[in-house]
Formats: structure tokens, C-alpha cells, sequence
């Protein structure tokens, strides 16, 4: 059984409640929801009214018991009941954080796109450190069909389990695959190595063909698109022309530096685009899903 991890944000808690419960639904996986109060904000109330030893464990119980109601508020609003349960606690939000991935190991993290520490957003510290697939809420979310979808890979083969859950989601909600390479190329490589900027052209352009044709042979209404410049910068570019409904991003990097690169891109993205991101980093099965991908 697949396990998501839910990470609750204040203002968006609402949407990410929903949002777990739909990929609970996808997946049949169990669902636990956490929530961290921060540490800082309880040790300033306790400084501004003078409270020590007992009375500040006091102060930081009627703030955890306070977000336990308002989280059970939602939980009975919604209808969801998370199977593996609700802990909230205070402390360091990316401590935190950090140990309860640790100790769940979820194949899916849920979050929403401005999850602080203080005034810090760690989304994309969180994204790096995750071993397992994220979900990153950027709006408001309703129950969505995934009818427009981009893909960013770079390597199918590495990157086979992005593949998949992207052709498993157009099968399902028979929508539009968009298959998005990019090249980013400085100007001192494409002056002093023009036959590396061809060679990478080439290969790159044999990939993406590869993954319509794989798509096709699936009957997946697929586009291949190969553009150069920053990732971050070509994904927001074409998010605002096709306003997919979600962007799917492949873990492999060329660097080598995978939970790095994907945390920051991650980051990048989510100031830029209006829809979700996916984040697949290992296999993450689709209730109903036909077949494996093979490209």
C-alpha cells in the first residue's frame, strides 16, 4: 500500500486537504497529515507575556490543541479521515518535516507552495530532501482533470517512472501529453563547441521522438517540444500558452546533483506557473493504469 505524506500550511490548508484526499483516491494510498507550528512564533508569545517553565508548556499545548480543532474542522468539512493519522507538533518546520519523511517513508508528499519557516519558503529545500515523489499545491484546488499535461525529461530511461505516470494520467482522464526537452546552452559552449551543441540537438531530438512514438502507440494525444534556454524560464513560457493543468518533472539531471537541481528548479517553478507540480523521483501507481511505459 502507498503511503502520501500531507504537510499543512494555514492558508492553503483547505485545498491541500482535498488535494490528498484526490491522490488518495488515485492511488488507494493511506494518507498522514502533519502539521508544525513554529517553534519561533511559540517562544516570542511565551517572551511577550512573560510565560515560563510550566506556563510556557502551557501556552504551547493550547497552541497545538488550537490547531488540532481547526485541522478536525476541515477534516469533517471535507468528509476526509486521514487513515495514518494526525500529528501536530511545534517545533523547527524543516526538523520536523525532515524526521516524519524519514520515519513514514511516503511515496507521495503533498504541499503547498508557500510552506515557511519563519519568513524562509522551504518548498524547495523540502522537494530535495524527499526521496519520494511531491506534489506541489500552487492554487486554490478543485477536483481537476489532468486533460493538459507537460512532461520535462530529460533521459526516458532514468527518468521512466515520470514517463509512466504522465502516460497513465492521459489514459485516464484521456488528455494531452506535451513532451517538454530543453536545451540549456551557454554562449561560450555554443561558440567553442558548436559540434556539442549539434550532437546534443540530435540526440535529444531522437529521444523526444521516441517518447511521441511510445506515447502514440498508447493512442495518447502527444506533442513533442524541444526549446532552449533556462528550464524554469521555458516551462513558465509555455505554461502560459497551453495553461496545462499539470507539470510533470522528471528527478534525472545531467549534473548528477538530482534531489539539488529538482529541489531548486522546483522552487524556481512554483513563483512562475499557476497550476500543480509533480515531482516524480520513483514509481507512483495510478489506480486502473493500463500498462507500464516502455520508450
Amino acid at each position: 500500500m502507498e503511503k502520501i505524506l500531507s504537510i499543512d500550511e494555514p492558508k492553503m490548508r483547505r485545498d491541500l486537504i482535498r488535494a490528498s484526499q484526490y491522490w488518495a483516491e488515485l492511488t488507494g494510498a493511506d494518507v498522514k497529515f502533519i502539521s508544525v507550528i513554529d517553534e519561533s512564533f511559540v517562544r516570542d508569545t511565551t517572551r511577550t507575556i512573560g510565560a515560563v517553565g510550566r506556563i510556557s508548556s502551557a501556552v504551547e499545548n493550547d497552541f497545538i490543541r488550537e490547531r488540532e480543532e481547526k485541522i478536525d474542522s476541515v477534516l469533517k468539512e471535507t468528509g476526509f479521515e486521514p487513515r495514518k493519522g494526525i500529528d501536530v507538533k511545534a517545533g523547527n518546520p524543516v526538523e520536523e518535516i525532515k524526521k516524519v519523511m524519514d520515519s513514514f517513508t511516503p511515496d507521495l508528499t503533498v504541499m503547498g507552495s508557500g510552506l515557511k519557516a519563519g519568513v524562509i519558503n522551504i518548498t524547495g529545500e523540502i522537494i530535495g530532501y524527499a526521496k519520494g515523489n511531491c506534489f506541489v499545491n500552487t492554487k486554490s484546488f478543485t477536483t481537476p482533470l489532468f486533460k493538459k499535461i507537460i512532461l520535462t525529461t530529460y533521459n526516458p530511461d532514468r527518468d521512466k517512472h515520470a514517463v509512466e505516470v504522465s502516460f497513465n494520467l492521459a489514459e485516464r482522464f484521456k488528455g494531452t501529453i506535451y513532451i517538454l526537452s530543453v536545451l540549456d546552452l551557454n554562449d561560450e559552449v555554443m561558440v567553442n563547441a558548436p559540434g556539442m551543441v549539434d550532437d546534443a540537438y540530435a540526440n535529444t531530438k531522437e529521444t523526444l521522438k521516441r517518447m511521441v512514438d511510445a506515447a502514440r502507440e498508447r493512442g495518447i494525444a502527444v506533442e513533442g517540444l524541444l526549446k532552449e534556454g533556462r528550464v524554469s524560464n521555458v516551462i513558465r513560457n509555455l505554461s502560459i500558452d497551453i495553461k496545462p493543468d499539470i507539470i510533470v518533472l522528471g528527478s534525472y539531471s545531467r549534473t548528477g546533483l538530482n534531489r539539488i537541481l529538482m529541489g531548486s528548479v522546483a522552487d524556481s517553478l512554483i513563483k512562475k506557473v499557476q497550476c500543480p507540480l509533480l515531482i516524480v523521483k520513483r514509481k507512483l501507481t495510478i489506480k486502473d493504469s493500463p500498462r507500464p511505459v516502455s520508450v
